[in-house]
């Protein structure tokens, strides 16, 4: 921060000095974020919408884009970061919460090893003898490098790859630390 850099193409502006570099990690950025985030948000809060409301899944996309739209437009930044951080607050205490009821329900994690090993799909079965039934590596991170859906190299070597990239390059996490400082001095 204290070179001015807050992004991405901002730090490859200054350690290359081309406009054209920067403007193209912009515009793949702006892109794959479009494609790999907005577009999941949309579809995922659409269809939370349309399963709490028993609407029609365009209509409730819109509905979640107007009003997004709106908090944005009249509450600016400041609206945003509001949000984000309720948000965060609501999904961290929601989700212990969760675990420690699903966990009290089932008996513990030992009674969820057994209970998934013996969880079967009703439909699957119907139409396919092994689509659907659980692995025996199913609780295993590290899987054989062959004749598994998640082989070992292709999870260290290309889940790594991914991981760098979402962190040391997405827009939003270096950004909104700085934009909040900002806005805390200039508001002050």
């Amino acid at each position: 921060m204290a070179g001015g850099v807050y992004t991405m193409p901002d730090y490859l502006q200054k350690r290359f000095g081309r406009q054209r570099l920067r403007m193209y990690i912009a515009f793949l950025s702006l892109l794959l974020y479009i494609f790999t985030k907005i577009s999941v948000d949309l579809y995922s809060g659409g269809i939370f919408i349309q399963q709490a409301l028993q609407w029609n899944l365009y209509p409730s996309i819109l509905t979640l884009l107007g009003i997004t739209a709106l908090y944005t437009v009249t509450g600016g930044l400041a609206a945003v970061i509001y949000t984000d951080t309720l948000q965060a607050f609501v999904m961290v205490i929601g989700a212990c919460i969760l675990s420690v009821l699903s966990f009290s329900e089932i008996g513990g994690y030992k009674n969820l090893e057994l209970k998934y090993m013996q969880a079967y799909p009703n439909e699957t079965l119907y139409y396919n003898d092994s689509c659907g039934l659980p692995r025996e590596d199913s609780f295993h991170m590290i899987r054989a490098a062959k004749g598994s859906d998640l082989p070992w190299p292709g999870f260290l070597f290309g889940q790594s790859a991914a991981s760098i990239w979402y962190w040391a390059t997405d827009q939003v996490y270096p950004i909104l630390p700085a934009s909040w400082r900002l806005y805390y001095v200039n508001v002050r």
